[in-house]
C-alpha cells in the first residue's frame, strides 16, 4: 500500500464511475453491488440501505456519512475507528483478518493534546505488572510518551500489539520551567544506521513529541547519560552503562526525561515525619520514616478503599 497501491490510484482515478463521486457500503462488499441514483429504499439491513434500479440492487447512499478512501483501491471501509497502519493513502485498520479503510468520520488525529483529567487505565495496568517489585518508583507519562514515539514508526503486528498494551491515551503536553520542571524527548541512533530511519519519523518525532534527534558512535553511553543528565535538573546522573548502547544490534534508544523540583504548597514538617508501622502483603510489620500533617480543607482530592488509600497534595 506504499509506491505501487499510489501507481494504480493514479490509473484507477482516470475511469472513476460518476456514482463514486458520492460512494455508497454497496461498493465493498462481494461481490460489489453499484450505488443508486436515487434514495428510494426498498429494503434495510445490517449492510445499509438498498433500492432497486434497472432490476437490479443497489446501495444508497447515505450523505450523513462519510466514507472511506480504500473502497477505490478495492478495501472495505473499517466498522470501528482503530488504526493499525498510516501510510501515503490514508489509515488502516483489520477487521475479519482483512485490510480496511478508517472512515473519514473516524477523529484519527493523535496529536499530543491536553488529556481529560485522571488517571488512564494503562497507568493502573502497568502498577499491576509491576507491583511485585521492592521501593519502585516509575512515571506512567514517560513510559506513554516512549511508547507512542515507538508507535509512530510501528506498522502492522507490531503496532497491532503495543495498541494492546497502550490504548490510546492522550498525553499531558507539559512546558518546561527552567530549574523547576524539565520534560524532554530524545531518540538517539546509531551513526552507521541513521541513513536507513525514515525523515518522516524523524519529522514526526520532531513535530508532535519535540524530539531531540542525534547520530551517536555507540561506543559508550557518555553523551547519553550526559543528555539525560542535563534535561533531567542533573539529578539523574549516569543513567547508562556502557553495555546498553555497544551492543550492535542495538541501533536506536528512544527517552523520556523527567524531573520536578518543587516544594509542596504545604510542606511538611520535620516535627511531624516520625515512624510509623507499615504492613506488608504477608501480614509483617516494619517500622518505616514517615511525613503527615494534618488539614480540615474540603477541597482535596483523595480515592479510598479496602486496599488502598490515596490523596492529591499540590506543588509550587
Amino acid at each position: 500500500m506504499n509506491n505501487l497501491t499510489l501507481f494504480v490510484l493514479g490509473l484507477v482515478l482516470v475511469n472513476i464511475p460518476s456514482c463514486l463521486s458520492q460512494q455508497c457500503f454497496s461498493q465493498s462488499l462481494t461481490p460489489p453491488y453499484p450505488c443508486c441514483k436515487g434514495n428510494k429504499i426498498v429494503y434495510m439491513d445490517k449492510d445499509g440501505d438498498w433500492g432497486i434500479e434497472d432490476s437490479k440492487w443497489c446501495g444508497i447512499i447515505n450523505t450523513s456519512v462519510k466514507e472511506c478512501f480504500s473502497i477505490i483501491l478495492g478495501y472495505p471501509c473499517c466498522e470501528t475507528c482503530e488504526v493499525l497502519l498510516t501510510d501515503a493513502d490514508g489509515d488502516w485498520g483489520v477487521e475479519n483478518n482483512k485490510w480496511c479503510g478508517i472512515k473519514d468520520s473516524c477523529s484519527t488525529d493523535t496529536e499530543v493534546e491536553d488529556p481529560d483529567e485522571g488517571t488512564s487505565e494503562f497507568d493502573f495496568s502497568f502498577l499491576k505488572l509491576e507491583n511485585n517489585k521492592k521501593n519502585m518508583l516509575y512515571s506512567p507519562l514517560s513510559i506513554k510518551y516512549a511508547l507512542k514515539m515507538l508507535k509512530e514508526g510501528a506498522a502492522k503486528n507490531t503496532l497491532a500489539e503495543i495498541n494492546k498494551v497502550l490504548g490510546n491515551p492522550k498525553i499531558t503536553k507539559y512546558e518546561s520551567t527552567d530549574k523547576v520542571l524539565s520534560l524532554a524527548n530524545g531518540l538517539f541512533i546509531r551513526n552507521t544506521f541513521y541513513d536507513y530511519v525514515k525523515t518522516k519519523y524523524i519529522n514526526t518525532l520532531d513535530e508532535k513529541y519535540a524530539a531531540e534527534v542525534k547520530k551517536d558512535e555507540f561506543k559508550d553511553a557518555k553523551n547519553i547519560s550526559q543528555w539525560i543528565e542535563d534535561k533531567t535538573l542533573g539529578i539523574i546522573k549516569n543513567m547508562l552503562g556502557d553495555g546498553a548502547v555497544n551492543n550492535p544490534k542495538n541501533l536506536m534508544l528512544l527517552i523520556n526525561a523527567l524531573a520536578i523540583d518543587m516544594e509542596w504548597v504545604v510542606p511538611f514538617l520535620d516535627k511531624d515525619t516520625t515512624g510509623r508501622l507499615f504492613y506488608l502483603d504477608n501480614g509483617e510489620k516494619m517500622e518505616v520514616t514517615t511525613m503527615s500533617y494534618e488539614t480540615r480543607k474540603d477541597f482535596l482530592s483523595y480515592y479510598i478503599d479496602d486496599n488502598v488509600k490515596a490523596i492529591t497534595l499540590d506543588l509550587k
